[in-house]
C-alpha cells in the first residue's frame, strides 16, 4: 500500500511518531556531543583562567597549579580540536620547561617532582598534537 493510499489519520500518526521520536534521538545526540566536548572548553578556560604564567608568558613549571592543569589537558584531550590554541599554549609550557629546569637532579624536592610531572605530561599533549602541528 503506497503512502497516498493510506487514510489521512493514520498518516498524520505515522509523521508524529517519526517527529517525537526524532526530537527524542536529536536531544540524545546533543547531550552526547556536549558531555564528549565539555570537558575540552573547561580545560580551555582552566589554562586561560589559572595556568600560572610569569610577565612574558612563560608557564612556571615548578608551580602545583600547572602540573595539575597539564595533567588535567592529558586526561580530557584527544588533540583533535583547537590545534592551533594548543599549539601557543604548549609553547609557552616548553619555554617554561626550559627555563624552570632544576640544576640539581639528585636532590628532589616539591619543585622538582612539580617540574617532572609537568614535563611528562607536556610530553604526552605535545605527541597528540604533534601531527597537526607540523601542518
Amino acid at each position: 500500500m503506497s503512502w497516498d493510499a493510506l487514510p489521512l489519520e493514520l498518516r498524520l500518526l505515522i509523521l508524529e511518531f517519526r517527529n517525537k521520536l526524532r526530537e527524542k534521538e536529536a536531544i540524545k545526540i546533543q547531550k552526547r556531543y556536549l558531555k564528549f566536548r565539555a570537558p575540552e572548553k573547561a580545560a580551555i578556560d582552566l589554562v586561560l583562567d589559572k595556568l600560572p604564567v610569569d610577565d612574558d608568558a612563560v608557564a612556571l613549571c615548578f608551580d602545583d597549579y600547572t602540573r595539575k592543569i597539564v595533567e588535567y589537558c592529558v586526561k580530557v584531550l584527544s588533540g583533535k580540536y583547537y590545534v592551533e590554541f594548543w599549539n601557543i599554549i604548549l609553547k609557552c609550557v616548553k619555554d617554561g620547561l626550559v627555563m624552570d629546569k632544576p640544576i640539581v637532579a639528585s636532590l628532589r624536592n616539591d619543585f622538582q617532582n612539580n617540574y617532572y610531572s609537568t614535563s611528562k605530561a607536556y610530553n604526552i599533549l605535545y605527541e597528540r598534537f604533534e601531527a597537526k602541528l607540523c601542518r
